[in-house]
């Protein structure tokens, strides 16, 4: 047989890791019972006894902690807790939401309903699939002047990817009263506040809105989130009320959601091309 020229794909080595043996994480940290090493006494949250958190913190102090290591300050509370309540639900009329409903009158086990939604969730309409690089531009906002930032959004091909466009043709104003009410509270860092000036300029002179997505990757950069840590923390936090909307159509008929009229379809022959 004729010799042919390596690649890095024909090189074998032997794998000689050292695995650890235990899972290790700073996140938490559990104290076993004398008789049953699984068995949890006492269990810490980056330090914080579990039972003192269910005494004295509120659930979205505790979800702040798992993330950011640390509980927050009072006007970083303020400011999470108002996100959390913002976007804990995007309604009907987001494709996640739909994909519960369809699940739930398809007779979906209610326990699959939520995974189901999230992976739909987790797309372009809302904007999660574009968190990662919008939250980069909120961070890099402050240090640009406000003819770059604006050059920045109206010269974007695709705007949409760093937050900024329309919804169903216009600019949401319900988003760009969020904006200003979190641009004015306590807890607001340099990229609430130069998007705030941002959007003013963009709206009342460009009609060029801002988007759900663009506020909350302002509000994760000013709390100290990671970029990568945001698509999954707007899937957490809109997971309520995608689940209610499904659940709310558990057991109902198909009857129960639009079907589209037979004007909307076009029935092709045989030899006709798709």
């Amino acid at each position: 047989m004729a010799d042919r020229e390596s690649t890095d794909t024909d090189i074998v080595s032997s794998r000689n890791e050292q695995f650890s043996e235990k899972i290790k994480t700073k996140i938490w940290l559990e104290e076993s019972v004398d008789q049953n090493a699984y068995l949890a006494k006492n269990s810490y949250c980056y330090g914080y006894d579990i039972r003192e958190l269910t005494n004295g913190a509120c659930y979205s102090d505790v979800l702040y902690l798992l993330f950011r290591g640390e509980l927050p300050d009072d006007a970083e509370g303020e400011l999470f807790n108002a996100l959390l309540i913002a976007f804990i639900n995007p309604g009907p009329r987001d494709h996640g939401s739909r994909a519960a409903i369809q699940a739930a009158i398809g007779k979906t086990d209610s326990l699959h309903i939520l995974p189901i939604a999230l992976t739909i969730f987790a797309g372009e309409h809302n904007g999660a699939i574009h968190l990662v690089e919008t939250m980069k531009f909120m961070v890099r906002l402050p240090k640009k002047s406000a003819g770059e930032r604006l050059e920045d959004v109206l010269l974007n091909d695709v705007p949409e990817s760093i937050g900024f466009g329309k919804r169903y043709g216009g600019c949401d104003e319900q988003s760009y009263d969020l904006l200003r009410m979190f641009s004015q509270m306590q807890g607001a860092g340099s990229c609430l506040k130069s998007l705030q000036e941002l959007a003013d300029e963009l709206i009342s002179r460009h009609d060029v809105g801002i988007l759900p997505h663009g506020i909350i990757a302002a509000v994760f950069a000013d709390l100290g989130f990671l970029p990568r840590q945001a698509p999954p923390l707007l899937q957490l936090i809109s997971a309520p009320g995608i689940l209610a909307h499904g659940l709310e159509f558990v057991g109902k008929p198909r009857s129960h959601v639009p079907f589209l009229a037979d004007e909307f379809y076009e029935i092709l022959g045989e030899n006709d091309d798709v």
